[in-house]
């Protein structure tokens, strides 16, 4: 059975977006990397932190799938929650650019104010990094070095 096109709403929340978005804003399983030097991993990035708002996506590829998938940012909640999200609806699916919703719909699914869109789109721009990344570049403490 192929995987639902979008992770389900916890039951009785789907008219109370304030608990939608802390539902994922409190999701911290898929924070963290995969270490240097894990096979099959792919980052990518978006984002810096002078602006306020840096991440990075590690996807696990096996097969032409997302594995597993890990990320750490530096940001607000919204950022947080666009990268939880993502994290878990990414495994199990195909690692293709062309299968990852548009950021504007992760915002809408979770309820952002239109002011906070642009967290989730830079979400999207990190995992589309990741897939065009065929080799796993820039180990070690991004967040330390990435200022740009």
């Amino acid at each position: 059975m192929p995987p639902a096109p979008y992770p389900p709403l916890p039951p009785g929340e789907d008219g109370q977006s304030l608990a939608v978005f802390e539902r994922w804003a409190r999701d911290l399983r898929r924070t963290g990397g995969f270490g240097s030097g894990s096979p099959h991993v792919r980052e990518g990035w978006a984002g810096s932190v002078n602006a306020g708002c840096l991440i990075e996506f590690q996807l696990e590829i096996r097969d032409g799938m997302i594995q597993r998938a890990r990320y750490r940012y530096r940001g607000g909640p919204w950022t947080g929650a666009a990268c939880a999200y993502y994290a878990e609806w990414l495994e199990g699916r195909a690692a293709r650019p062309d299968e990852v919703p548009a950021g504007r719909v992760v915002a809408e699914r979770l309820a952002y104010p239109r002011i906070r869109y642009d967290e989730a789109l830079l979400v999207e721009d990190a995992i589309l990094d990741a897939l065009g990344n065929e080799t796993r570049s820039g180990c070690g403490d991004p967040f330390g070095s990435r200022t740009g």
